[in-house]
Parts: structure tokens; sequence; C-alpha cells
């Protein structure tokens, strides 16, 4: 019978803004009165051996939060590549936002439908404009039923998620603004926990016709206006007038990138109103880092050239010193990843 066994994932991680395929390892898993004769490293050793033949991956990526485990991949050549996250916790209150929130005009808000191809083609569209712009991030395509699957399935369904996207619209054609991806967790008393487990807005989408309006500021009204109908949308489901909490753990760079801090605070603070000031928002804000991720470089001329310069030549930019950083980490500098794609 089968006595070890592992899993591999094939993806695509956006490298220097490039598509880089990626092979994932998971599962791995042996019968307990058949370990410690090296089984799984032979199982490991003869797939990563038949990768490096195929040229096929550039790199390899497994996650692993034990420290056994990490240091079992690392003596076989897995090296870490930390990711940094930033949690923000803010509280809403409810009666008060229902009072406040005045309509959209300029775009609409609307629950994604999972099954709906538009809807994921415009989540992915949205999703592309932001994590292009990171290292690491997977590439999620919705050109193909296999992309549209993935998104349903892995990412929507996998998680309970229940998403919200914003669309603006000429009268013919709607294009993405932003969504988030929430889940609803227990609470004490009469109060909401809402989670984020995602969110992106889509930040190249020009001016608008007046020319007074930068697509930042616009994709950035559109998310908060997002996040004020979710709540609202909240209140009228559950009939409560108390607060909700709302938690985001984001990857630091893309928390950065999205200012989702200060976007935060304008909700918590209802900050479209007279004489209320984001910083009056109560939030608190923390960071953690992830170890767990390792990734194994297998084929580096595959990669972007810039990529390809950072994991030959040992040494930080524009200094001339050497840097003990391993070749994963230099190529994957300020790794971002996303938890809902860990498999």
């Amino acid at each position: 019978g089968v006595v070890s066994t592992l899993r591999l994932f094939s993806r695509k991680i956006y490298v220097d803004s490039k598509p880089v395929k990626m092979f994932g390892v998971g599962e791995v898993s042996t019968r307990p009165d058949m370990r410690g004769q090296g089984l799984a490293s032979q199982l490991l050793e003869h797939v990563v051996s038949a990768l490096k033949r195929s040229n096929e991956y550039a790199i390899g990526c497994l996650h692993s939060s034990r420290e056994h485990l990490q240091k079992f991949y690392n003596r076989r050549g897995w090296q870490h590549v930390a990711v940094d996250y930033v949690d923000i916790q803010t509280s809403v209150c409810l009666r008060e936002l229902a009072l406040q929130t005045e309509p959209c005009t300029d775009y609409q808000v609307r629950e994604i439908d999972w099954r709906s191809r538009g809807d994921i083609q415009m989540l992915s569209a949205a999703y592309q404009q932001s994590m292009c712009l990171l290292n690491g991030p997977v590439v999620r395509e919705s050109t193909t039923q296999q992309g549209t699957d993935y998104w349903h399935r892995w990412i929507g369904s996998t998680h309970g998620l229940v998403g919200y996207l914003a669309v603006s619209s000429d009268g013919t054609l709607e294009q993405p603004l932003a969504y988030c991806l929430t889940r609803s967790k227990p609470s004490e008393q009469s109060s909401i926990d809402v989670e984020v487990a995602e969110l992106c807005t889509a930040c190249d989408l020009g001016e608008d016709q007046t020319g007074s309006t930068t697509s930042e500021e616009r994709c950035a009204a559109a998310t908060t206006c997002l996040y004020r109908c979710l709540l609202t949308h909240l209140q009228q489901r559950k009939e409560q007038q108390g607060s909700v909490l709302v938690t985001v753990s984001a990857e630091k760079c893309l928390a950065e990138l999205l200012d989702l801090s200060s976007l935060l605070c304008c909700v918590s603070a209802n900050a479209s109103l007279p004489n209320v000031h984001p910083d009056n928002a109560q939030k608190s804000m923390g960071a953690h880092t992830d170890n767990g991720f390792m990734f194994l470089l297998l084929n580096t001329p595959s990669l972007p050239a810039a990529a390809q310069q950072r994991a030959t030549v040992p040494s930080t930019a524009g200094t001339g010193q050497t840097t003990t950083a391993s070749a994963e980490a230099r190529v994957l500098e300020s790794f971002c990843f996303s938890r809902l794609d860990l498999f």
C-alpha cells in the first residue's frame, strides 16, 4: 500500500510585475509505522529533481509553522522568506452609520456572485492592478474555466467568504473599482465582528472625464463606500444597533500600497461628516511576521532580468556590501503572499 505521499500545486506568482511559474508542496505525510526511514526525504528529492530537469518551474514554495519541519526542509536547500503583516482593528457604530451614510452616486456596490463569470473577471482585474506591483502574490487568472474555478472554489467557497464589489459604469461598460472579501465571526453581547480577509482597488483607471479626480482618489472613495455599505448591510440583516469590530490582517506591503490604516480611520470616524477627522477614530494596530514560508530556486534564467541579478549577485542595492540573505530572499524582496492562496 501507499506509505508516503506529497501533493504538488501548480501556480504562478508575480516577481517584478511578471508572472513566474511556481510549484507548491503540501500535504506531506508518511504512515506512522513507516516513519524514520527517510521516505518523505526520498519522495521530496525525487520530485524536486524531476522538476529541475523539466525546466518548467522557476521556483518552489511550501509553508510550515512547525520548527522541526522547517529545519527538515532547510537541510534540503529550502530557504526562509518572511512575510510581514499589519493587524488593524477599528470599531464602527452601526446606528450612527445608518443615519449618516449617503447613497453612492458615482458607482454601485453589490454582493459578489461567485458563480458569475462577469463578477470573477472584475475581481481578477482589480486584484491584478494591486498585486502585480508586489513580489510574491499568486496570479489569479479569470480568462479560463480553471481560473474562474480557482476564484470560486479555492478563494470563495473554501474560506466561506462573502464579497462586495464596487463598480463604475459609463452606461455601457462596467469597470471594477474595488472589492473586499469578508467573513463574520462570533462575538460577545450584541456586537458583530467582521474579518476583512482581502481588499483590493484597481488603481490605474485613469482620470475622470473632467480630470478633477485622480484614479487613486476615486478608488479610495469607492473602497470607503464599499466598507460603509457592507456595514450598513450587516446592520439591516442582523437588526442591531450596536457596534461592529472590523479586523484587517493584511500583508504590510499591501497595507502601505492601499493606505489601509487611513482608510479604516475614515470609515470609523464617518469622515465625510463636518467636523469629524480620521484622527478621532478608535483604532488599534499591531504587526507580526510569518516565518513559515520556504522557497527553493530551480531555474534562475526563467526569472525577470532584475530578479536574476538579485539571485546571482549577493550584495545590497547601491552599497556594494555583501548580504547574508539567501538567493530566494533576494529574489522575493519585500515578499507579499495572501493566506487565501495557501495550499
